[in-house]
């Protein structure tokens, strides 16, 4: 039995150490916590209000592929100095709107944009979660999308 709990003992060590954070972790979330501090971001609201006077700007979606599709400029994170930049498919003279899912990919897209000289970039703040969380609606070929209150969800 001594030799068994040897063993367990020695493998939770193993499985410790494995999930533990790396300085390199460590490094990316101090990072993007100060990008998401840092950039300059849009509320839902004041996006809301853009959208219904038709101010002019560019809304640029940085999910991946398989994320959902909308009808506006889509470059994923990981391609965007590739394509948005080197292919010049993002004007610098236009104010652009940043979204993500959850508002991380589209903070560090709007500071990677200002690194290159962007300098109307606005982060959209808490992403799409944040757009449905002020009570807005997104529309896709799918249909609507809201979020479902908590009342509703227990019927």
């Amino acid at each position: 039995y001594m030799l068994l709990f040897r063993l367990f003992a020695f493998l939770l060590v193993l499985f410790t150490l494995s999930i533990a954070d790396t300085p390199a972790d460590k490094k990316f979330t101090e990072r993007l916590r100060y990008i998401e501090r840092t950039v300059p971001k849009i509320t839902p609201i004041k996006l809301r209000k853009w959208i219904k006077y038709e101010k002019d700007f560019i809304l640029l979606d940085v999910r991946d592929p398989n994320e959902l599709n909308a009808e506006y400029m889509k470059i994923s994170r990981g391609k965007l100095e590739f394509v948005a930049i080197k292919n010049k498919r993002l004007p610098q003279n236009r104010t652009i709107v940043v979204f993500c899912k959850a508002g991380s990919r589209g903070a560090l897209a709007t500071q990677l944009l200002r690194e290159y000289g962007y300098k109307k970039v606005y982060n959209l703040s808490g992403g799409l979660d944040g757009w449905l969380e002020a009570g807005f609606t997104i529309e896709t070929p799918l249909g609507t999308f809201r979020q479902v209150p908590e009342s509703e969800l227990d019927s």
